[in-house]
């Protein structure tokens, strides 16, 4: 049997909404309760070919995750946008947004994933825990969502944490280099 993937992840404005092509067939959303005092919840949603398809929204943005590589802008306008997010590669896929604490460089990222055992909290949290970014999660190969991000003015650093199975043994997908600036400037 095989499982598809697709979460979206948000600690800035926007990332209210997201857009998926469902393919005709059984899936479970599910919310794990990580918001205070709120208790895991799932629903099981089948979808049914029914012959009407609506039109892929048109993106603002658009994010192709491939294996070892994203493609995407090297610099967009602040505010909200809709992103379309691609995974194009053959192994399942993530695309985190983040501002990286002062002093913070994906060689330390790079570094932490690669300890036997982390000797800490991933360098690319705040000081109080927080992430200051967006991103989606755990696409599966050949699909794309659609979600809102609204990134304010700044220098973001894009990446992806999950591992490569296919190496051994399996390495992050940023050691293989999928990581790369985004500079968010001033809207019009």
């Amino acid at each position: 049997s095989s499982a598809e993937f697709y979460r979206m992840v948000s600690s800035l404005g926007g990332g209210d909404r997201s857009i998926y092509n469902l393919t005709p067939d059984q899936y479970l959303a599910y919310f794990n309760g990580n918001v205070e005092g709120a208790p895991p919840i799932s629903s099981p949603i089948t979808v049914k070919d029914e012959g009407n398809t609506a039109a892929a929204p048109t993106a603002d943005v658009t994010a192709e995750m491939k294996d070892g590589s994203f493609v995407l802008p090297a610099e967009i306008k602040a505010g909200n946008h809709l992103w379309q997010i691609s995974n194009t590669g053959q192994q399942i896929h993530h695309i985190l947004i983040t501002k990286l604490p002062e002093g913070v460089t994906v060689d330390d990222i790079i570094a932490w994933v690669n300890e036997e055992v982390p000797s800490g909290p991933p360098p690319f949290l705040n000081p109080d825990g927080s992430v200051t970014g967006s991103g989606y999660e755990a696409l599966s190969p050949g699909q794309s969502a659609w979600t809102e991000i609204d990134l304010p003015v700044g220098q973001y650093t894009v990446f992806d944490l999950l591992p490569d199975m296919s190496a051994q043994p399996p390495v992050s997908h940023i050691t293989e280099g999928m990581h790369q600036t985004l500079t968010v400037v001033a809207g019009d």
